[in-house]
Parts: C-alpha cells; sequence; structure tokens
C-alpha cells in the first residue's frame, strides 16, 4: 500500500519522536554516562522482542497472563436491559443469541486469549470470521449477517502479527487516528491479508496519547525481568562452578611420568572431572581439591520479585503462586480481587465485550435487544474459605446478639438474611419449609399417641 505525502510526513514523524526518547534513556551526565548500554538494557523494544520474553520467561508469562485469566475466570452474565430477570426470559432473541455465541464459538476461550495478546505488546485483535465470500479487505455492512450461525470462526493476533498497514488521517471524520486496516497474518509462513477494520475488535489497554497504543504489560519490568534472567541464571552457573572448584595437579620435580605424558595426564583428569574415569594415576604427581562455596542468590532475587510486583500491581505471593509455597493472605486476595474487579468495568467490558457485541448486532448477527439496551454483570471474584465465613459469621452473631433486644435479635437480621449473607447457604425455598412444617405435625402426632406432650 503506498502512503500519500502527508501519511508518510505523520508516520516520519511519529518515528523520529520515538528513537528521540529511545536514545536519552538512561543517559546521564550530559551524556557522558550511558546507564542503559551500560548494564546491557535495550533502549528500544520490539514486538517481536516482548514476545520471546513471554514465551521463554517463567515470571514475564505470569505477568502477563494473570491479569486476563482471572478477569475472565468467571464468566460475566449479559442481560436484556437493566433487569436480570430478562436474561431467564426465553422470548428474548438477543439472549438466546449470546448464548449461542458463548457455546458455539467459545467466546470467553477467545476473549481471555486476546486479552493476553493485548498484554505482550501494544495492542491485540480478535478476528471475526463471517460467511461468505466478500474479501477481508472490504468492510463488514450493516445488516449483512443473518443469524449468529453466520459467525463461522473468532481468531486472535498479536501486534507482530497484526501491524497496523493505514490509519485514518481525515481529521473531519470519526475514526480519525484510528486504524483503517491491518496486514494480518492469518496463517504461519503464509502471507499477510489486508484486513478492514470493521471486521476485527481492536484491543489496547493503558492507553495514553491515543486510541490505538497501549503499554506492554511487560514494558516497565523489562529490565528486572533481565536482572532476573541475570541474578537466577548466573546464580545457577555461579553455583556450578564454585561448589566443585576442581582439583589441581603439582607435577614434582623430575616427573617423567613412566611412560604417561603430561597430555595423558590432562586427558585422564578431564575424564575424571566429567565422571568417565574414577581412578587417575599420580605417580610424581600432587592432586589437591580446590575445595568449594555456596552461592545464595536470594536476596536479589527477592529485591527484583519485589520490584516486578509492585511494577505490574500484582500481589508478590499472587504473581509467585505456589511456587513460593506460600498462600495468599486475605487481604493480598481481596487487593486483587478489587484490582481486578476495576478491570473487568473499565477495561474488559467497554473495551473488549461491548464492542464486539455491538458489532454483531449492527451487523445482523445478533438480534437487537428487546428493551434497546443490555447490561452485564460481572459475578463475585473474591471467596472466602469455610473458616473465614465461619468466623465473620460468629462475629456478627455475637453483635447482634448485643445490640438486638432481649430475645428478639431477628428485628436486627432475620433468620434467612444472615443464612444467605454471612453463611453463604442458598436460600431456603417454600417447599422445605412445607417439608419441615410436616415433619414437625407428624412428630406431635407420634407424641400424642405415646401420651407426651
Amino acid at each position: 500500500m503506498v502512503l500519500t505525502r502527508d501519511e508518510r510526513v505523520v508516520v516520519l514523524s511519529a518515528l523520529i519522536d520515538r528513537l528521540d526518547l529511545a536514545g536519552t534513556l538512561g543517559v546521564q551526565f550530559g551524556g557522558d554516562r550511558k546507564m542503559y548500554e551500560i548494564l546491557g538494557y535495550p533502549t528500544t523494544i520490539a514486538p517481536a522482542q516482548y514476545l520471546a520474553k513471554y514465551k521463554r520467561q517463567d515470571i514475564a508469562g505470569r505477568v502477563v497472563d494473570l491479569p486476563a485469566i482471572d478477569t475472565w475466570r468467571n464468566a460475566p452474565n449479559i442481560h436484556d436491559g437493566k433487569s436480570s430477570t430478562a436474561e431467564e426470559n426465553p422470548t428474548s432473541q438477543f439472549i438466546l443469541g449470546v448464548k449461542r455465541l458463548v457455546e458455539k464459538r467459545r467466546l470467553w476461550h477467545y476473549l481471555q486469549r486476546v486479552d493476553r495478546l493485548s498484554g505482550i505488546g501494544r495492542f491485540g485483535v480478535l478476528l471475526i470470521g463471517v460467511t461468505g465470500k466478500k474479501n477481508l479487505s472490504q468492510p463488514l455492512a450493516t445488516g449483512e449477517l443473518k443469524s449468529v450461525d453466520d459467525v463461522i470462526y473468532l481468531s486472535t493476533f498479536a501486534e507482530a502479527s497484526a501491524p497496523i498497514a493505514q490509519s485514518e488521517t481525515d481529521t473531519a471524520k470519526a475514526r480519525f487516528g484510528l486504524p483503517v486496516s491491518y496486514n494480518i497474518q492469518l496463517i504461519s509462513g503464509a502471507g499477510a491479508e489486508n484486513v478492514h477494520w470493521s471486521r476485527v475488535i481492536h484491543v489496547a489497554e493503558d492507553l495514553l496519547e491515543d486510541e490505538v497504543y497501549g503499554r506492554p504489560r511487560l514494558e516497565r519490568v523489562y529490565d528486572r525481568l533481565d536482572d532476573l534472567m541475570k541474578i537466577v541464571g548466573g546464580g545457577a552457573e555461579a553455583t556450578w562452578k564454585v561448589m566443585d572448584r576442581g582439583l589441581q595437579a603439582d607435577i614434582r620435580d623430575g616427573f617423567t611420568g613412566d611412560g604417561q605424558t603430561l597430555t595423558d595426564l590432562e586427558t585422564e583428569i578431564d575424564e575424571y572431572v566429567h565422571g568417565l574415569r574414577r581412578v587417575i594415576r599420580t605417580k610424581g604427581v600432587d592432586v589437591n581439591d580446590l575445595g568449594s562455596t555456596e552461592v545464595d542468590p536470594t536476596g536479589l532475587f527477592n529485591i527484583l520479585v519485589s520490584l516486578i510486583a509492585a511494577a505490574s500491581d500484582i500481589p508478590q505471593r499472587i504473581l509467585l503462586g505456589s511456587e513460593r509455597g506460600e498462600l495468599a493472605s486475605s487481604q493480598d486476595q481481596a487487593g486483587w480481587a478489587g484490582r481486578i474487579r476495576a478491570r473487568q468495568t473499565q477495561f474488559a467490558e467497554p473495551m473488549m465485550l461491548r464492542p464486539l457485541i455491538d458489532r454483531l448486532v449492527d451487523a445482523g448477527a445478533l438480534p437487537k435487544p428487546t428493551t434497546g439496551s443490555y447490561s452485564i454483570e460481572w459475578p463475585s471474584l473474591f471467596e472466602m474459605s469455610d473458616a473465614e465465613r465461619a468466623d465473620i459469621a460468629l462475629k456478627t452473631s455475637q453483635a447482634v446478639a448485643t445490640v438486638a433486644p432481649a430475645g428478639a435479635p431477628d428485628i436486627i437480621i432475620s433468620p434467612d438474611e444472615f443464612r444467605e449473607k454471612y453463611l453463604g447457604l442458598p436460600p431456603r425455598s417454600s417447599n422445605s419449609e412445607e417439608a419441615i412444617l410436616d415433619g414437625e405435625d407428624q412428630q406431635s402426632e407420634l407424641d400424642n399417641q405415646d401420651g407426651t406432650v
């Protein structure tokens, strides 16, 4: 695709600005000290480097995956209108269409995938595959589809596999600055396909200057991940070397070897060190063990992990998970659940789920909501243990008993409310209450027959 003169100017200006910024990173003392160069940190990081770091480094994968996995861990409930009863209404074709999309196209699975991919680079895209032979470079027209079955597949791509081919440069258009098309590599090893923006959902998190390029989740911790690799990898190599420093052969004066040359002796020592030989001929030679030293990188490791956890806004024990051998505290869990809840309502819903549903409604794949609008309800993330729930219930019951009139605690809280809210039990059905009453009546009759009251 050939860019116009104005488009080339815009692109070159953006590249120059980014190169200028990269050139100033880590520069101190008037340019005499270049910290990034001295410490071996890259001044610019390409999408392919983020992808490689994500694939190969353990903590890097956790930083990218954890927010996405927990955001979509419990699927949201979609309602036709603002009432949750509409979801159960079988006459709502909108809800039936959404349910079929979830079941047939594994909607939550693909939304989690594009969420993860968008965090590797500056954005990710969700491609909507539809029936028909229209070229992907053509827009998805309003009302073009007839039902949700016309959505035949969903595919996800990272920035490295779906670079923006063209952006809107006309300031008088509503999509000014947004992508017009992408060059998506649909099949690995094949050429890229030009895809119109209406066929994809563009997902970018932590947007700052524009609506296109977000901040990769690994950007702020990239250098610390390099440091961590040096500590862990270097510590392992140092441990290998200093735990067994090897042997030192001191050849005595007048050594003749009795047919054994120095080369033969060196070969025997090498074979002994590498486990191929357990005996060394040492006549005329003193062999000394150089000893060993312990290497403990724990201190530096903990510092780096703390910095990575702080920069990625993930509690440290949740970031490490079972690898640390500790369970996250309730405070960690509650804080993380709060961050995920904010992420669900401020990013996942407005930037991913609603754009997809709105696009499919506009294209005709989903019926319009009967009420003209729909709502999304996210289930609770923070689940207390049985011990924590019992402790809260005990303290609540003690507080109620303290402030309630004697013999009338239900004035403060009803048994059913206490059962559901503090014990986490399902509400009692009317059938179960009737069964209890029937049982009590039957027992009373038996007691009367026995002459008891």
